[in-house]
């Protein structure tokens, strides 16, 4: 509902390891508590399996690294009874250019109630106010029009469609590129 309004977005807590260690399935992310990362809706991160074992081990062993030298970062969004309902990565970070691209993922249960455009925010927040960067872009597959509107209504600029882009099983699928400057 509306008045799911999240109350925290997140770096991944170092002390969750344990939990995050004993997944029952590699497609379940956030200590086993929620975000199904099936590979039909991981668009937005373009993204065409689920995240492995070793994949999410290894993130978690690097989690304690500063962002410029990791050059990402992932934030939950959580409920306020602390279920995931969302994640946000920011990643492939340039200090030189002050610039990183984002992207999102919400729980299928819980879209279309603003979550998405409701982490995007805290995300911009974060990245703009305490990371320090100018510039935000995401590449969205052309076909998943819940994510083209989640950054359209964010304010995110359409800066064109890269044909054929990514190869996801034997056919090529184009993405729409959005950015969002520092104001």
């Amino acid at each position: 509902s509306s008045d799911l309004l999240v109350r925290v977005l997140q770096q991944h807590p170092q002390n969750d390891r344990d939990r995050i260690a004993g997944l029952g399935h590699a497609g379940q992310l956030v200590a086993g508590r929620g975000v199904d990362l099936e590979a039909d809706h991981v668009d937005a991160g373009l993204r065409i399996a689920p995240y492995s074992r070793a994949v999410l081990k290894r993130y978690l062993d690097e989690s304690h690294r500063d962002f410029w030298e990791a050059e990402q970062v992932r934030f939950v969004l959580a409920g306020e009874t602390g279920r995931a309902l969302g994640l946000f990565d920011v990643f492939n970070a340039q200090p030189v250019h002050q610039r990183a691209e984002v992207a999102l993922l919400v729980d299928p249960s819980m879209r279309g109630q603003g979550l998405g455009r409701q982490g995007l925010k805290l995300v911009e927040d974060w990245a703009f106010g305490r990371a320090g960067l100018r510039s935000l872009h995401a590449e969205v597959f052309t076909d998943n029009a819940a994510a083209l509107h989640t950054f359209a209504a964010s304010g995110y600029a359409s800066s064109g469609v890269l044909r054929a882009w990514y190869r996801v099983g034997r056919e090529f699928r184009d993405v729409q590129l959005f950015q969002r400057l520092r104001s």
